[in-house]
């Protein structure tokens, strides 16, 4: 068996390797994969990414679990729907445990609260004075989904700030987003990779950072904390799994692979510009991670009262 798992890692890959992104296309778990996906082909291992959203990213998930695992079918997952979503869906349709193939962290992300301009405010503090002083008329959030990391940030953001807010769900952030740029919805947070062009210009209000730190890409943007909220601190994290039963050797192979292209100058810039900070741990600390943050979102659920509409 030891020999036929060795002849199959020193073959793979021989046909395209797929990346499933269980989130919209522009979305930060979208653009990740594509990252990697990119780096994959010009190593040589030509690297599709293939986007299956809807629910908080569990679609993609779905889908992965119940390919063959074989190394082909990927996923660029979201700690949303590996750790949040088993305690927001009821009848989810696999184990986070038991049905992934664990390879490694990619990276760890941190969002920015955005307002539309319309809104009369400029930081944190004033936000919260803003959402209490209109409390007949709440102000709307979007999200990525249900259960996505987006979500609860806020639904954390309301729970420690005391404001009423109306929760507005989509199908990924990029679609969110630009609901606020229009001002079909006022606010939400955004990873800071999923900004883009609109990280500058006058289409959004920045506010502040999820983050317990300032980011080189956006230098002039306190922390949340900073602004107005203190105590405030939320991150979230990408990484890359396949289905159960993958052979060893072969979740090592691209492990050693994503963790030479994390470490890369090019990549570290093109993380940093974007404001993610690159992982690259093991399998086995990945699964650590996994395990240790379901119980944390499930309280976080539990207190916040989030619940699928």
């Amino acid at each position: 068996m030891a020999g036929s798992g060795t002849a199959q890692a020193q073959a793979y890959p021989n046909k395209p390797i797929r990346i499933i992104g269980g989130s919209a296309a522009g979305g930060p778990v979208d653009i990740t994969a594509r990252i990697l996906a990119a780096q994959f082909t010009e190593s040589g291992w030509q690297t599709v990414v293939e986007n299956r959203t809807g629910a908080g990213g569990t679609i993609g998930a779905e889908y992965v679990a119940k390919s063959p695992p074989d190394g082909y079918t990927l996923l660029m997952v979201s700690a949303a729907a590996l750790c949040i979503a088993p305690a927001i869906y009821p009848d989810l349709r696999y184990d986070p445990i038991k049905d992934f193939s664990p390879i490694s962290t990619m990276v760890d992300s941190f969002a920015v609260l955005v307002v539309n301009p319309s809104i009369p405010v400029s930081n944190a503090k004033e936000l919260i004075a803003y959402a209490k002083s209109r409390a007949a008329t709440p102000l709307a959030f979007g999200s990525a989904g249900v259960g996505s990391h987006t979500h609860l940030a806020m639904e954390l953001f309301k729970s420690m700030s005391g404001i009423p807010a109306t929760h507005i769900p989509y199908k990924g952030g990029a679609p969110a987003l630009l609901d606020v740029v229009a001002g079909r919805t006022d606010m939400m947070l955004i990873p800071v990779i999923g900004l883009g062009q609109f990280a500058k210009g006058n289409k959004l209000k920045l506010l502040g950072l999820t983050s317990g730190k300032h980011l080189d890409s956006l230098p002039d943007l306190p922390t949340i904390a900073e602004s107005g909220l203190p105590g405030y601190q939320s991150s979230s994290w990408y990484g890359l799994i396949g289905p159960a039963g993958m052979q060893r050797d072969v979740v090592m192979k691209l492990h050693d692979s994503v963790v030479k292209i994390l470490g890369t100058r090019e990549m570290l810039d093109s993380l940093k510009g974007q404001g993610l900070d690159a992982v690259g741990n093991t399998p086995e600390q990945f699964a650590a991670l996994i395990k240790s943050e379901l119980p944390k979102w499930a309280k976080v659920v539990k207190e916040s009262g989030a619940k699928l509409e």
